[in-house]
């Protein structure tokens, strides 16, 4: 056989196994991706929310809340949005509290954050990641929304259409939008000065 013939086919089989070990590192990456995309839903969402006031009326209150993400694959993943819109139930009002029209009556301010790609929150796989946002409340009307406390001094908040997007380090993913469960705060949270 001829040398020059040789080395062809060794530099085919080369590419052949090259070839070969790619399509299965992209086929496995694809099934790791799709996993988290399919679970990611049921793996992250509001903890809880802290009110942060002294009393005083001059004197913006903060509302901040927490989120937990979760990822449930074996890859990477990379928070880089989580938005939502800030209520304060009426603990007055009998209607619900996820009542479209109470919603109306008891919208604060929209509330989130936003990075860009490979500046955002890295969450390995299987970890669990706390993030959380403050809403500051800032003007008399939405004051007088927030300031709506039970018989126990209590504020119920409501964390209303919060959602996520995450992408996939490494790879020119456009970020994935994820729908979260809404939250609303039964027990009632203090203010801490």
């Amino acid at each position: 056989m001829h040398v020059v013939a040789r080395v062809l086919a060794v530099a085919y089989v080369v590419l052949g196994v090259a070839g070969a070990i790619i399509y299965v590192q992209t086929s496995v990456n694809y099934v790791n991706m799709t996993e988290i995309n399919l679970n990611i839903e049921d793996h992250a969402g509001v903890t809880h929310v802290e009110v942060h006031w002294s009393g005083d009326s001059s004197d913006i209150p903060r509302v901040r809340v927490w989120f937990n993400v979760t990822n449930p694959g074996r890859v990477s993943i990379e928070v880089t949005n989580i938005d939502f819109t800030l209520h304060m139930d009426d603990p007055e009002d009998a209607r619900p509290w996820n009542d479209n029209a109470k919603l109306d009556e008891t919208r604060i301010s929209p509330g989130g954050f936003t990075y860009s790609r490979g500046q955002g929150i890295l969450v390995g796989p299987g970890q669990t990641v706390p993030m959380s946002s403050e809403v500051p409340v800032e003007g008399p009307e939405r004051f007088a929304r927030f300031n709506q406390t039970d018989a126990y001094g209590r504020y119920h908040p409501i964390v209303w259409s919060p959602r996520l997007a995450y992408t996939f380090p490494g790879f020119d993913i456009t970020p994935l939008l994820v729908f979260l469960s809404p939250y609303h705060e039964v027990q009632g949270v203090l203010p801490r000065g």
